[in-house]
């Protein structure tokens, strides 16, 4: 039997023991640089010969380390598909670690892992070393946490203060994050999901039936963050920050070096602690976030000068949550929807409009 509970910033998990296979451990290398393709065996250490992780087995541990030289990075992942345990990158500074190839195919990588109790470091599905470790998925990837051999909810950690970029300059093909079918999928010590472009898609598996999927945004010392442009279906526990420009939270002395974007909240239901930021943008392109799904939460609601807030849905701040508008900003608020702040501070002129 598993059980979740989440409330206010703490997630518990209790969750009957499950057997873990004992894989290979791949260490990046980049020998063959230029050829830096994660489908080389040559690139790899620690498997044997003509072996690279995911080939033979779901199991396996990848390791990116950060004490090579820049010309052997980045990993490319060149794969149509592969599995494996759980991926731990260290960080180099000035260098993409892990890139998902650009071109006409799909390529997924699943990250198959449970948890056990209490949360094991080894068991994380990914763990980034330093704000250095970044991930970059392109046109047609796809980044899975999924575990097939679970009989409940999947349960996948990311930890550290590293980036999962999806870049992408069209609303076809997006990258995606998929959670699979009923599972959790939380991200803290300060992880970040980036969206630059037109940026990704983050979803669940669709089983049968059909359970609903959950991503957390944990808080330690450190919130995690979704920002830049993303379309987001599944249940979100925002205990951290949700904000449209690439560049993170807040904004610079010039409104205008924070790069737009789109984020859309759609299908289930969003609620928690953290902070909603309409930021970036410019008098030519507005920064849009967009609630196509109820919203309850108790955090500050942030519309910055060149931000529209589109509320589609029942929005509601309890418990203090404030709402701040920058003068320029706007609120659209669709006919007929619950629009309720319990506190409206630093008001600077804001238009709120009704819309049909």
């Amino acid at each position: 039997m598993r059980i979740l509970m989440v409330f206010g910033a703490a997630l518990l998990l209790v969750i009957a023991p499950v057997a873990l296979h004992a894989g290979d451990t791949f260490t990046w290398d980049g020998s063959e640089q230029p050829v830096l393709d994660w489908s080389t065996w040559q690139n790899w250490s620690g498997g044997s010969a003509n072996d690279y992780p995911g080939r033979d087995a779901d199991d396996d541990v990848v390791i990116i380390p950060n004490n090579l030289n820049s010309n052997r990075y980045p990993c490319t992942f060149d794969l149509a598909g592969a599995t494996i345990k759980r991926l731990v990158i260290a960080g180099k500074s000035g260098a993409v670690d892990l890139l998902f190839l650009n071109d006409n195919s799909a390529h997924v990588l699943i990250i198959d892992t449970v948890h056990t109790t209490p949360l094991d470091p080894g068991e994380f599905a990914i763990e980034f070393g330093s704000s250095d470790a970044d991930i970059k998925l392109q046109r047609k990837s796809e980044l899975w946490f999924a575990d097939d051999d679970a009989s409940g909810p999947e349960v996948a950690v990311v930890t550290g203060e590293g980036t999962i970029e999806f870049s992408h300059d069209s609303q076809s093909d997006r990258p995606k994050l998929v959670i699979g079918d009923g599972g959790v999928l939380t991200l803290f010590g300060g992880a970040f999901l980036k969206g630059t472009d037109d940026g990704g898609i983050i979803t669940g598996e669709v089983g049968s039936p059909d359970a609903a999927e959950v991503l957390v945004l944990g808080y330690s010392s450190t919130q995690a963050v979704i920002k830049g442009s993303f379309e987001i279906d599944p249940i979100v526990y925002n205990h951290g920050v949700i904000c449209t420009s690439s560049n993170g939270p807040g904004e610079g002395e010039d409104p205008d070096d924070f790069a737009p974007g789109k984020i859309t909240l759609a299908c289930h239901a969003k609620a928690g602690t953290g902070t909603l930021e309409v930021n970036g943008g410019n008098s030519q392109t507005k920064s849009e976030l967009i609630l196509n799904a109820p919203y309850a939460g108790s955090g500050p609601v942030i519309v910055r000068s060149y931000g529209i807030l589109r509320v589609n849905r029942h929005l509601a701040t309890l418990n203090g949550g404030e709402l701040e508008v920058r003068r320029g900003g706007q609120i659209r608020v669709k006919k007929g929807v619950l629009f309720e702040l319990s506190r409206f501070e630093k008001n600077d002129c804001p238009v709120v409009r009704e819309e049909p």
